[in-house]
């Protein structure tokens, strides 16, 4: 019975300190038993990680694992797609990235960071970015979902910025906090402060930022309940010469106003005529929002009064605010006078509309007297008695 040869160190095979390539391929052909295949797979892709010229030995030990049955994992591709893009072997990275979809092995966010990189740092940054674009919309029909993270984006976005394509990198930008954001509060909270660190780099790689910029990121910081930070980049704009819009100063507004700084609301609401502005529908709907939820019903009404004196017609979403506030307050005669109103200025009701009215009808003994009170609302039907 012929000899099989002891592998006294798994890593030898890899590293070449003890034989040629040749040896070690003969070596692979040894009876080896699944742990020490495993022990194998995991010393080769880490010899490869840090030699960029095992490339070759490192389809080797692919073919290997194929030939005794053993399916590559993720980690092993991986491995083998960060070796050849080391290697300046970006095309072969790529290849192999495409061949393991086709047999069945699902790339995870590693990998496609690591080919992302690759293409990047060969000055494939067009080919990144598709491959990035494939990724957020939904990687090209495969069958799962991998959405790109910060270090994707980073990736792409400094590439952008380096091939002079700032136009592209602030929209890839805008792009990336508009995603971050809606992935709920604990990791945006942690993600917007490396948006906030890529938001100065992109100064350093040629692009100026703009008033779209700053309201992207206060946005974010409004969302995740963090206005001040949102009030420091107001005031960072405005000492950059740029000038804040009406979607500043709501964004910010609806931030203080969740946060109960009502002070510091008033006076950004009463000196936007000192900077040229002049409050929208949705600027009033958010101050009668934050009235209504601080229980200053009365001051709400107020705010829809001098609304419609300066010039201002409240819309819907203005009425089933403060609509909704008398009622959870149970003041039904307001609500009432309120659905008059719209009748008076046309305004159509929506869902909202009704769902008010049907809690106000619910809640107190007295709806049959509130039914009759219901105005008609023109080419909505005659209300049932």
């Amino acid at each position: 019975m012929p000899k099989v040869r002891q592998i006294s160190s798994i890593d030898s095979i890899f590293s070449g300190r003890d034989c040629n390539i040749k040896e070690r391929i003969s070596m692979l052909n040894a009876k080896v038993d699944s742990d020490e295949m495993n022990s194998m797979r995991k010393s080769g892709m880490e010899a490869l990680k840090s030699r960029a010229n095992a490339c070759g030995f490192g389809f080797a030990v692919l073919g290997e694992f194929l030939k005794r049955g053993y399916s590559p994992n993720t980690v092993t591709y991986t491995s083998l797609v960060k070796g050849l893009c080391m290697g300046d072997k970006i095309g072969e990275a790529t290849w192999l990235f495409k061949k393991m979809v086709e047999l069945g092995c699902r790339p995870n966010i590693i990998t496609y960071g690591t080919l992302i990189n690759g293409l990047c740092q060969s000055g494939n940054t067009d080919v990144a970015l598709r491959l990035h674009e494939e990724m957020v919309n939904g990687n090209g029909g495969l069958g799962f979902e991998c959405k790109p993270n910060l270090v994707c984006y980073s990736t792409v976005i400094d590439s952008l910025c380096k091939d002079g394509l700032v136009d592209k990198a602030k929209e890839l930008f805008l792009e990336m906090n508009d995603a971050l954001c809606k992935e709920g509060k604990a990791q945006e909270a942690y993600r917007l402060d490396d948006a906030r660190d890529l938001f100065v780099l992109m100064v350093t790689k040629g692009h100026e930022h703009d008033v779209v910029s700053y309201n992207v990121l206060i946005n974010g910081y409004c969302k995740s309940w963090r206005i001040e930070e949102a009030m420091m980049l107001y005031r960072e704009m405005i000492c950059e010469g740029i000038m804040p819009t009406a979607i500043t100063y709501n964004t910010l507004l609806t931030g203080l106003f969740q946060e109960g700084k009502l002070n510091i609301a008033w006076e950004l609401f009463y000196g936007l005529s000192q900077k040229g502005l002049v409050p929208t529908v949705v600027t009033y709907s958010i101050i009668i929002h934050g009235l209504c939820r601080e229980g200053q019903l009365e001051k709400a009404n107020d705010m829809l009064l001098e609304m419609e004196e300066k010039g201002c017609a409240p819309n819907v979403v203005t009425f089933n605010t403060l609509m909704r506030g008398f009622c959870q307050n149970n003041e039904a005669p307001k609500v009432i006078e309120l659905l008059q109103k719209m009748v008076e200025r046309n305004v159509s009701p929506d869902a909202s509309t009704a769902s008010v009215i049907i809690d106000l009808l619910s809640k107190d003994e007295k709806y049959r007297e509130y039914l009759i009170l219901l105005p008609q609302f023109p080419g909505h039907g005659q209300t049932e008695r």
